[in-house]
């Protein structure tokens, strides 16, 4: 399975989630990681999965400018997982990147193949204890449950 993780980053932690995340698909396949800043347009992949800080109770200004640069129906017969980093409150009071990128990716055409995820991180900002490993299992599943689909 060839997957791509696209992700946004502002003081580290989604960038330090979305390489453990790309460790977990490497080892089901080739996979590689590209910030959104250097994205271009919708990955030729398999898989693709987003990730992004919630900032602001939505998701990063980065994400979002490169989702809105994206041509209609741009997912279209993509597999796409997405996943945000976020204070661990409840999320009426921190909001989603997660759920944002989620309906975004289904007006872009794209097949969300999990709901939205949720790694949480403190105040200072840093993540929680466990969160990592909790990243890897989380795609390790995806990942798994993809292969075991097409087989």
């Amino acid at each position: 399975m060839n997957s791509v993780v696209i992700y946004a980053s502002t003081s580290g932690n989604t960038r330090t989630v979305a390489e453990a995340i790309l460790v977990a698909l490497e080892a089901r396949g080739p996979a590689r990681l590209v910030p959104v800043s250097e994205a271009t347009s919708t990955p030729d992949a398999d898989l693709v999965v987003l990730g992004a800080p919630t900032e602001g109770h939505t998701v990063s200004k980065a994400m979002a400018g490169w989702m809105g640069s994206l041509a209609s129906m741009a997912f279209s017969g993509r597999r796409v997982a997405v996943f945000d980093t976020r204070l661990g409150w409840p999320r009426f009071l921190s909001g989603s990147a997660a759920d944002e990128m989620a309906r975004r990716v289904e007006a872009l055409g794209g097949e969300l193949v999990a709901p939205p995820q949720s790694f949480i991180v403190s105040m200072k900002p840093a993540l929680e204890p466990g969160e990592l490993e909790r990243a890897t299992a989380w795609a390790a599943d995806l990942a798994d449950a993809l292969v075991a689909t097409a087989a």
